[in-house]
């Protein structure tokens, strides 16, 4: 997963060239830890674009740090640009829940989480849309009912518990006579509707008989004005503050969520490119995308988010040429330079900061950096600077070491 997903505005890459020695990583380890007492307000994060080598390895398995970050590009990625700041809800939570967090929010689409956030799916416009309009138009819509949630979304209360939380109904509302009522519930299957009736008792006391899953009673305001005995009924029994046509309204509303929402829609991974997402987004239906990190919900990529302009933040160790530098370096910032070798420098969009010197090490150079800060290199910098100066140098016997050279290599072993 990429790193510092919740701000990555300032983070600052320090990297070397292409097939990474020792005084390539290690100028840029050591450099990253100087830049970070230097200026906290930043995140300066040290990298390699490609494995290191086994000297290295064994340098930094000795000084018992872990080797930089491996790198490989620095295109822009989905996490650049994801909203990580991201409103959801759980399975459980009722659709009528779910229409008041759109609408407090003004997001659309808002993805569905497990209780360990993990994603589920999404729901938006159209999964909200088929839970009125189904399939079948001409057959009686049947609804699963979470017994819990009825009462807050009609407002009203659980007057008796049935033995089954969860149940799949259809709606009926009992208006008509007894006779025509009895009939429909009959035609409509008893076992498998929620009534929801005024306080008629002849209507009610037969609902129990028949051990409907659910009775919602309006116009009632305890279990005593009902009069009927319910002592040894095995479904719900609810009294809604509300009229019959907003109670039936409404305890559609108390759906959850997991039943309509969409299982099957696209999602990103934070390390995607993001010219891919954005190809992602523009043909396909949806407006955002939910962004997956390891099953975890990490993020959000809206069209709004394809506005932003991202370009990673680089300052570039022991080379200053665009063939030897990471892969995307045209479309970063290059910050800073530090080089010990010929010119041939890569092409930015701003003034940068030129540090170079024909000496033998850039660990030489970051070593000169710490002393010019005023900044003394603890036991685990020195040796990593002194690692890079003694590798590039061949052990101060290559003919492009200098007195510079050796004082660092002598002031930092001491």
């Amino acid at each position: 997963m990429s790193e510092n997903l919740r701000n990555p505005q300032n983070k600052i890459y320090i990297i070397g060239h292409k097939n990474p020695d020792t005084d390539s990583i290690s100028s840029a380890w050591a450099y990253a830890q100087l830049k970070s007492k230097i200026d906290p307000e930043n995140t300066y994060i040290a990298a390699r674009s490609e494995n290191a080598n086994n000297q290295t390895k064994y340098i930094f398995d000795r000084a018992g740090i872990k080797l930089p970050k491996l790198l490989k590009d620095v295109y822009p990625k989905v996490v650049d640009v994801m909203t990580s700041d991201i409103v959801s809800v759980t399975e459980n939570t009722p659709v009528y829940n779910v229409f008041h967090t759109m609408e407090k929010s003004g997001i659309q689409t808002i993805p569905v989480v497990d209780d360990g956030g993990s994603l589920r799916g999404v729901v938006g416009g159209n999964e909200l849309l088929h839970l009125f309009v189904q399939e079948a138009v001409d057959q009686r819509p049947k609804y699963l009912f979470d017994a819990a949630q009825i009462p807050a979304v009609i407002k009203g209360k659980a007057i008796h518990q049935g033995n089954v939380n969860r149940f799949t109904a259809a709606l009926m509302v009992g208006a008509m006579s007894m006779e025509r009522s009895t009939e429909r519930l009959e035609y409509a299957g008893a076992d498998e509707t929620l009534l929801v009736v005024g306080n008629r008792k002849e209507l009610i006391e037969y609902a129990i008989k028949r051990e409907l899953p659910a009775i919602i009673i309006t116009g009632a305001k305890n279990a005593d004005e009902i009069g009927v005995d319910f002592s040894t009924y095995t479904g719900w029994m609810f009294l809604s503050k509300l009229d019959s046509a907003e109670t039936v309204r409404r305890v559609i509303l108390a759906t959850p969520v997991s039943t309509v929402m969409n299982t099957e829609a696209p999602v990103l991974a934070p390390d995607d490119y993001l010219d891919a997402a954005k190809d992602e987004i523009v043909n396909s239906r949806h407006r955002s995308i939910t962004v997956v990190d390891d099953g975890k919900l990490v993020g959000i990529l809206s069209r709004t988010d394809l506005l932003k302009k991202y370009r990673h933040k680089l300052i570039l160790v022991d080379h200053n040429e665009a063939d030897q530098a990471v892969d995307g370096i045209e479309s970063a910032d290059v910050l800073e330079i530090i080089d010990h070798h010929r010119l041939g420098a890569v092409k930015t969009t701003a003034p940068v900061t030129f540090y170079a010197k024909p000496v033998g090490s850039t660990c030489t150079l970051v070593y000169q950096l710490y002393r010019n800060a005023g900044i003394t290199p603890d036991k685990t910098e020195a040796m990593i600077l002194m690692s890079g100066i003694i590798s590039d140098t061949v052990m101060l016997k290559s003919p492009t070491v200098t007195g510079e050279d050796r004082e660092a290599l002598n002031e930092l072993e001491k």
